[in-house]
């Protein structure tokens, strides 16, 4: 990303302490950001915060956040704030999230004081900072290429942040479903078969039952392309429903 600051754990804690000493903080302030909702941590004394901490989740409610609590009592602006998705992750569009992310940083940009903007995502919540910095340093035209199975619509000029921290982060829903597939259980007549030499499970494959595995090179290059065969196969299955339904017609069970 260009001049993109990560700050990391040590970098913030040099900042805060340069903010002030550990501090109180307010009552959290609930504010309506369109379709999103925020709370708002103030610290409740020393100098006026001008670095803003925004968090968020994917789907999770984090109004309550710790972070954004922890960020205000060490002199930072934490805006803690909800999706339209909130609770709700079979209707995650992450395109329509960015619109989100951008009401919260317009929001933190025009509090008073305010210099710089961090975004803070955590497990689910880097992909989404993640997105929406990528969209604001490139532009729309950064979610229309070819290649992406989904594709932004119109999406407004968004302002990039000033620094991004990851804490415990994924690299998305697309990267996990893979990872998490296991190629070598097929299943032939309702029955489920092993592939041998794509069992991770197996001692011949490198695998230790006592301690730590070890498996060859080899390996993990066949392991991992067959992960790759069977995600495709069915996003392959996906995309021609996709295409039956655009013509009014229902996939056949099965196929």
């Amino acid at each position: 990303m260009r001049s993109i600051h990560r700050l990391g754990a040590g970098l913030l804690a040099t900042a805060a302490i340069a903010a002030s000493a550990a501090e109180a903080q307010n009552p959290p302030e609930f504010v309506q950001l369109g379709r999103a909702s925020a709370a708002i941590h103030k610290p409740a004394s020393g100098p006026a915060p001008h670095i803003a901490i925004l968090v968020t989740h994917r789907t999770a409610n984090n109004l309550n956040n710790i972070a954004c609590r922890e960020m205000a009592q060490r002199g930072f602006l934490g805006v803690c704030f909800n999706t339209r998705f909130i609770n709700n992750e079979a209707a995650v569009r992450s395109e329509e999230i960015t619109l989100d992310v951008k009401a919260a940083v317009d929001f933190a940009r025009a509090q008073p004081g305010i210099t710089k903007v961090i975004l803070l995502g955590h497990s689910g919540g880097s992909p989404v900072m993640s997105l929406y910095q990528a969209i604001a340093e490139n532009g729309g035209s950064y979610c229309q290429k070819p290649e992406r199975l989904t594709k932004c619509g119109d999406i407004p000029t968004l302002t990039p942040a000033d620094g991004l921290v990851y804490p415990d982060a994924h690299p998305g829903n697309p990267a996990q479903a893979v990872r998490g597939i296991n190629p070598s259980l097929v299943i032939e007549n309702g029955k489920v078969r092993v592939i041998a030499e794509l069992d991770p499970f197996s001692p011949a494959n490198g695998y230790n039952a006592e301690g730590a595995s070890r498996y060859s090179k080899a390996f993990q290059t066949r392991y991992y392309a067959a992960q790759s065969k069977v995600m495709t196969d069915q996003l392959n299955k996906v995309l021609a429903a996709k295409t039956s339904m655009a013509k009014r017609r229902l996939p056949v069970p099965g196929r």
